[in-house]
């Protein structure tokens, strides 16, 4: 057979026994023996020597095969009992069989003992494989029926805790485990924390629990699982080095245990741990199914947090973690209710950034979302507890002040908020300097619903925008008609892009010296066919607020290089032609890919095209301004500085920004022929231009005494009225041909 057999020989005949191992010996079957007699000496040899099979005489001192056959299967029931006799009659051999000796031979026929022994060892060991095999099922079983019960909790469960728990219960109660908890990360993400456990714990999660509290790293079982997001087991805790509470464990009977990680994206959200009472249970199998269990749980977390942030989502803001317009009205509605209950006032306040746009614009979405975060934090920080701050989108926040009793009060607040705003942002873009505009609507006085509150509200914001920014304004009726007004005329002006009712005028650029035509200035009007003309300085500032001023400046840019085309096809001197560039335009399109589209689209040579860009936009971020505007440059477009000296301008980025012409803002010219402070600002704008090597253009210029001031200042062009008033594109064409008018 192989192995070396240990035989127990229950003989009071030394010789018997040996001729019966003798036998054995001389057919192959290697084996160590030891003879005892009695009962005593049995019952210590099953203990010390443990036989693989038992060899036993009928007729024994002081007690027979049977009453051993009885001690055999109640101590060690897995091994094999032969009667070996020299007298054993039918009867006995037969109860004897029953009471589960595997076979009996007769002395006088040692022949047979051999064969005898080798199919009880055989029998006995395929009783063993199917034990082992029926427990391996059992326990599979146990854990098929976990698995269901966790995928049933999945389905119905919608709790993070409840399926936490209901886990646990389901480990021990369906896969008789011993006991199970769930352990999820403290903040510093390098130990668990009990939150969810089921079965015989008896004190040892409390203690173990306190144990990792006052360490830096949890090195057990649990924590190695949780940082190395990969399950762990050990199958013999006794002698497995991991465990780090081991004696606690043995203690409450625990003898092996498995750490599952539950991973939601990638990340390590909790551990499930399941303590068995034997030593090696989890084997490969099992450990296929229980991961196919972490794996559920795992899937139902990621459902349970998607749905939790879709429900944040739908009631606050992510990128300032304040209420959006969902909850605001909730809070407005209770507000409002409060203030019914009470007979007291509630304030709605609208408030809206000065200057976001530019800082968004210019120096990109991250400096503007920063800015974003940090007036959230300081308009949370002026508020009561019961007040509710919430952000609409963009730079647009609405504060409810509900229990308001008086009107002063409410003054104080909207004071400390202008104060809190006005202070510069550091950010990592530098200083982010603001302002905002607030509206007030008071309950019940200027509505008694959410909607006319906030509409009350908005329309008080825009009144403190035409005062000047930075202030705030109580709501009164006459509001309301202006900002209907408001709403009408960005409709129009939408409908007016998209039905051809906008057109360009141009106006000459003059050469100051020899007197002639050089350029073209491209300027937006808008004729409506009820309201009339609509001038610039009206719907350009809308058109800046909304997203309108993109599609007007291309269309603006595409109309007015197809122009200068067409008078270049007719015969007409080249001009080179201004276009104006806003800031939302220079930041928020790409500028060079959409003016190389537009010159390759009409046919302009790039040279004849000049944008114009403000002060103010291309220094919110001098650095990338000018990468752009180099960009620009190399495509053989001119750039100019338009508005020149009413921004903040530092000299040593002019040096470095690619441009060819500076421009006078209009407000320098109007009295530069009575001197004092414009005069002095206009002829040190055309110095510093000429020391730059640039030209400087005056816009503006209506006198001939200004016109003269210019000249004799060396300023190298002009335009304005005293020129020629904005032309329609065939009446320029003819003064190109003919010449302008002499004054």
């Amino acid at each position: 057979m192989g192995e070396v057999l240990k035989v127990l020989v229950l003989e009071d005949i030394a010789s018997d026994a040996e001729l019966a191992i003798g036998e054995l010996r001389r057919n192959g079957v290697a084996c160590d023996s030891l003879r005892v007699e009695t009962e005593r000496e049995f019952r210590d040899a099953l203990a010390e020597f443990k036989p693989d099979v038992v060899l036993s005489d009928y007729t024994l001192p002081g007690f027979n095969g049977l009453h051993a056959l009885d001690i055999l299967r109640t101590e060690q029931p897995e091994v094999p009992f032969i009667i070996v006799s020299g007298t054993l009659d039918e009867d006995k051999a037969i109860q004897a069989l029953k009471g589960g000796a595997s076979d009996y031979v007769l002395k006088g026929n040692p022949a047979r003992l051999p064969q005898a022994v080798e199919r009880a060892m055989r029998e006995s060991r395929d009783r063993r494989q199917q034990r082992v095999q029926e427990q391996k099922i059992a326990r599979l079983s146990r854990i098929h029926a976990v698995l269901s019960g966790i995928n049933a909790a999945v389905i119905r469960i919608r709790d993070r805790q409840a399926l936490f728990q209901e886990a646990c219960k389901i480990a021990v109660e369906a896969g008789h485990f011993k006991m199970a908890w769930v352990g999820i990360p403290d903040p510093s993400g390098s130990k668990l924390k009990p939150v969810a456990w089921s079965g015989e714990n008896q004190g040892y999660l409390e203690e173990v629990g306190k144990t990792i509290g006052t360490i830096s790293d949890d090195e057990g079982i649990g924590g190695q699982a949780l940082r190395q997001k990969s399950v762990i087991v050990a199958n013999d805790i006794a002698t497995d080095h991991r465990v780090t509470y081991k004696e606690q464990a043995l203690a409450h009977g625990y003898r092996s245990l498995i750490a599952l990680p539950l991973l939601v994206e990638g990340k390590a959200v909790a551990v499930f741990l399941i303590y068995a009472a034997d030593p090696h249970v989890f084997d490969q199998e099992e450990l296929v199914l229980l991961g196919e269990l972490a794996d559920d749980v795992s899937f139902a977390l990621a459902y349970i947090d998607k749905e939790e942030r879709l429900n944040y989502l739908a009631y606050y803001d992510v990128l300032t973690g304040l209420p959006n317009r969902n909850l605001l009205g909730d809070r407005l509605a209770q507000a409002i209710s409060h203030s019914k209950r009470y007979d007291s006032m509630a304030a709605v306040a609208f408030i809206d950034l000065d200057r976001f746009k530019i800082i968004n614009d210019s120096l990109g979405h991250t400096a503007g979302d920063y800015l974003l975060k940090v007036v959230a934090e300081r308009f949370a920080a002026c508020l009561r507890d019961g007040d509710t701050v919430a952000r609409l989108g963009g730079d647009e926040f609405v504060m409810v002040l509900p229990g308001q009793n008086s009107v002063e009060a409410i003054n104080q607040v909207m004071q400390r908020i202008r104060t809190s705003i006005a202070e510069p942002v550091k950010s990592p873009k530098g200083l982010l300097a603001t302002s905002c505009s607030i509206g007030i609507a008071l309950y019940p006085q200027d509505g008694e619903d959410v909607e006319s509150l906030l509409k009350h509200a908005d329309a008080a914001m825009y009144r403190a925008k035409e005062l000047g920014r930075n202030t705030f304004q109580f709501f009164t009726g006459e509001m309301n008609d202006k900002i209907n007004d408001r709403l009408l005329m960005e409709t129009r002006l939408r409908h007016a892009l998209q039905h051809g009712e906008l057109h360009l005028d141009y106006q000459p650029l003059v050469d100051q010296r020899a007197g002639g035509i050089i350029g073209v200035e491209a300027l937006a009007r808008w004729d409506h066919p009820e309201a009339g003309s609509v001038l610039p300085e009206v719907f350009i500032p809308l058109a800046e607020e909304t997203d309108l001023i993109l599609a007007i400046g291309e269309w603006v840019l595409r109309q007015a290089c197809a122009q200068n085309k067409a008078w270049q096809e007719a015969g007409l001197q080249p001009v080179l032609e201004s276009v104006n560039v806003s800031a939302r335009q220079f930041r928020q399109l790409d500028l060079p890919g959409l003016v190389a589209r537009v010159l390759a689209e009409t046919g302009l040579e790039a040279r004849w095209l000049n944008l114009e860009l403000t002060e103010s936009v291309i220094m919110q971020n001098a650095g990338a301004a000018a990468e752009i505007m180099r960009e620009l440059r190399s495509m053989g477009v001119s750039l100019s500085i338009d508005d020149f000296g009413t921004g903040y301008s530092s000299l040593a980025y002019l040096r470095h920004f690619p441009v060819s012409r500076l421009k006078i803002d209009r407000a320098f010219v109007g009295d530069i022929a009575a001197g004092g402070g414009d005069a002095a600002i206009a002829q040190a704008v055309v110095s510093l231009g000429h020391s730059l090597g640039l030209k400087v253009v005056a816009e503006g210029v209506e006198t001939a005494e200004q016109a003269a001031f210019l000249v004799a200042r060396d300023c190298d062009e002009a335009q304005g009225f005293y020129y020629s008033v904005p032309l329609s594109a065939e009446d320029f064409g003819r003064v190109l041909k003919e010449g302008l008018p002499k004054s």
